[in-house]
This record gives structure tokens, C-alpha cells and sequence, in this order.
């Protein structure tokens, strides 16, 4: 019993995680705009792919999770978001950083997707809702610690070393 909630509780953290790599240039807009010289509009592109992206590649998302099993589809997307953050490493101008943000985010979907199906299999259906919340919760804290220590480790570490 204990071991479904301690592995719903690491897929909500990679589902934060998930959403941490999404959300963590809202803060960042104009500091992105005078580095890479890039409009407002552009700069806004690093998280606007995110649900665009998300919108086309859920419906298969959910189905390579129904035929291959979350734990394959949570790991797919995970090695795609761990690929590409490595990717934003690399100082290569706005649209190597582009493509790293698109990359990224097509993991999104298999992650956040795989939370959901984790719930409805393992967990009984008096504990569908909290287990639901733990998985929701897990995205709401990714974006709320992006939003809060991006502009202080940019500070303190510079934009390259924080990504």
C-alpha cells in the first residue's frame, strides 16, 4: 500500500519537474530579450510551446501510455526532458535554446499524462481524489519553485549555470 504512494509521489515530481523546465523563463522575459536581442513576443516562445505542444501530443501521449504502460511513457518522456534541459546548456543562441524548449516539452506530455494513469490504476476509487491531488500537486509546486528561485539562482549563478 505504501509503495503506490511513495511511486505516485515520485511521478509527481518529475511531473513538477516538468513543469519547473516549462515555467522558468516567466521570470526571466526581459533578461532573455536583452541576451539573445529577441522581441518580447520571442522571448514569450520559450513558454508558449509548452501548451501548444502539450495540446498536440496529449491524445497520443495517452494512447502510447494505454498500449505501453506508464512506466515506459514516464520514462520516454523523462529521458526527452533530461536530453534537451542538457541541450539549454549549451550557449548557442536564441533558437538552439528554442529547440531545446520544444524538445523538452514534447516529454511533457508522456509525463503529466502517465500521473493520471498511475491514479486510475493502482489506487482504489475512495483514494481516486487525494491521489489526483498529490499528482496535481506535484506540477503546482514545480511551477511555484520555478517562479520563485529562478530569478535568485540567475542572480547568484548567471542564466547559464541555473539552467
Amino acid at each position: 500500500m505504501l509503495y503506490r504512494w511513495v511511486v505516485l509521489i515520485l511521478f509527481a515530481l518529475q511531473a513538477g519537474l516538468s513543469q519547473f523546465l516549462w515555467i522558468n523563463y516567466a521570470p526571466l522575459l526581459s533578461k532573455v530579450q536583452s541576451l539573445y536581442g529577441v522581441s518580447e513576443s520571442q522571448a514569450g516562445l520559450l513558454m508558449l510551446v509548452f501548451p501548444f505542444v502539450y495540446m498536440v501530443l496529449s491524445v497520443p501521449a495517452g494512447v502510447l501510455i494505454d498500449r505501453k504502460g506508464y512506466v515506459f511513457s514516464v520514462g520516454l518522456g523523462s529521458i526527452l526532458m533530461a536530453a534537451f534541459a542538457c541541450l539549454r546548456l549549451v550557449e548557442g543562441g536564441y533558437w538552439l535554446l528554442f529547440v531545446a524548449q520544444t524538445g523538452i516539452s514534447i516529454g511533457q506530455p508522456f509525463v503529466v499524462n502517465g500521473v493520471s494513469k498511475l491514479v486510475l490504476d493502482w489506487f482504489p476509487q475512495e483514494q481516486d481524489a487525494l491521489a489526483n491531488g498529490v499528482g496535481t500537486m506535484g506540477m503546482f509546486i514545480g511551477m511555484a519553485t520555478a517562479m520563485a528561485s529562478t530569478p535568485a539562482m540567475v542572480s547568484a549563478w548567471g542564466l547559464s549555470a541555473t539552467m
